[in-house]
């Protein structure tokens, strides 16, 4: 979490009564970070708790298996949240290690958030309308993305549609593309959520693409090959299974890596030869910070092999600080490319009927927002927040890389690996 903040924190365990590790803050220390590594690496299976007979009296079949699938970032986000760590009040607190939290420009934002020219309420926003976001913020959406992410390909804002979170992205396609049982593939070492965010409600089995760390004749580690993909579909093919979807998480979260087009394009191809889904989870976009390197948004890409089958996702999060935020008390909104969902009643899902009501509170914000946070000059938001983003990357990395001796860095996103075989015990 404090790779985006003002200092490096590392942490010891402490152990509950489930077993479970539990990150809390211990002064400084460097001294002691090869035993805490070495508790860091151990690894834990949390087994599903048996539906009672109360809970399938009361609950469906699906609602039983939801309740007892046990999350560990959930779980323990909640847990942090009731004790959080604060230097000046609570020094005993818990640090959230497992969430990704953009704090480098929160006072710049709050402070643009607090302007008086942020939110122009009109009675049109008590009204209802289309159900795949205001046109006023689907407008800004669009330009938004054709000035940073594909200034020569311009979207058209007929083909957003918004939603309230990445996550609701992810169950949507889930449900739009896929039916239960249906396989997605990813690469793997992968944001652990994937799993569960296509699974939780729709019952789609995500199925990993192991990335061996052994570097190839390139020397590079970690390396996606398009015939990887293709050997991989057809060994869950030949097992009866159907593969509907790939997902590429670009840039990568954890290793980092941003792909060309080039390297898209052959993926594409495959999904293509076997009319699988391609989708590009782009949250990371503007998160690239080294210098003459460029995000290459499947957005920006000509000629898409399979156009009818190609999904973006990109949310506020990652680049503007904003997550699990509110402003006029509802969450702020998310985007997914992919024309199937704007057809889908509120009333079949009801995450996009709440994302679209919730736009009524936020559609004077965004519109104004947008513009003055991505302009192209120095002093916006976007240029200041990349420039923070290397210098603190750049700390965090040297001050892991003089105590554990083996990382791998990114060149160009917020990533780094930590190898720690060498801090296990047994």
């Amino acid at each position: 979490e404090h790779v985006f903040g003002s200092q490096v924190v590392l942490a010891e365990l402490s152990w509950n009564s489930d077993s479970c590790c539990v990150c809390r803050r211990q002064g400084h220390l460097r001294k002691d970070i090869r035993k805490t590594l070495s508790l860091l690496v151990k690894t834990f299976t949390f087994p599903m708790q048996k539906s009672t007979d109360q809970e399938l009296a009361i609950l469906s079949t699906r609602g039983s298996f939801t309740t007892n699938f046990y999350d560990f970032l959930c779980s323990y986000m909640s847990l942090c949240a009731q004790n959080p760590f604060s230097p000046e009040h609570n020094e005993k607190g818990i640090i959230n290690m497992g969430t990704a939290v953009n704090r480098l420009m929160e006072k710049e934002l709050t402070e643009r958030l607090n302007k008086d020219d942020i939110l122009k309420y009109n009675s049109s926003f008590q009204h209802y309308y289309d159900f795949s976001g205001s046109e006023e913020l689907r407008n800004a959406v669009a330009g938004f993305f054709t000035r940073h992410l594909c200034p020569e390909n311009p979207v058209d804002s007929n083909n957003l549609v918004v939603m309230n979170g990445v996550t609701s992205c992810l169950d949507s396609l889930a449900h739009t593309l896929c039916d239960p049982g249906d396989v997605i593939i990813t690469p793997t070492p992968v944001y652990g959520r994937i799993f569960t965010d296509f699974s939780d409600r729709s019952g789609v089995t995500v199925m990993p693409l192991h990335l061996s760390e052994k570097p190839n004749s390139d020397g590079i580690s970690f390396f996606l090959d398009h015939t990887m993909l293709e050997s991989r579909i057809q060994e869950v093919k030949s097992k009866g299974q159907s593969v509907r979807a790939f997902i590429l998480l670009h840039p990568h979260n954890p290793l980092g890596d941003v792909y060309s087009h080039e390297h898209i394009r052959k993926l594409m191809h495959v999904c293509a030869r076997y009319q699988i889904h391609f989708i590009s989870d782009e949250i990371y976009a503007l998160s690239v910070f080294a210098e003459g390197t460029k995000h290459s948004s499947v957005l920006a890409m000509k000629d898409i092999p399979d156009p009818q089958r190609t999904h973006v996702l990109w949310g506020f999060s990652k680049t503007f600080s904003i997550m699990c935020n509110s402003v006029g008390g509802n969450p702020l909104m998310q985007v997914i490319l992919i024309t199937c969902i704007r057809d889908i009643p509120p009333t079949i899902l009801p995450s996009l009927g709440d994302a679209a009501h919730n736009i009524m509170n936020i559609r004077g914000i965004l519109p104004t927002i947008l513009p003055a946070l991505g302009g192209c000059h120095p002093q916006y938001y976007l240029h200041h927040k990349e420039a923070d983003l290397s210098k603190t990357y750049n700390k965090c990395y040297t001050s892991f890389l003089g105590v554990i001796g083996k990382l791998r860095k990114t060149e160009y996103t917020l990533f780094m690996v930590v190898f720690l075989k060498s801090f296990v015990t047994s």
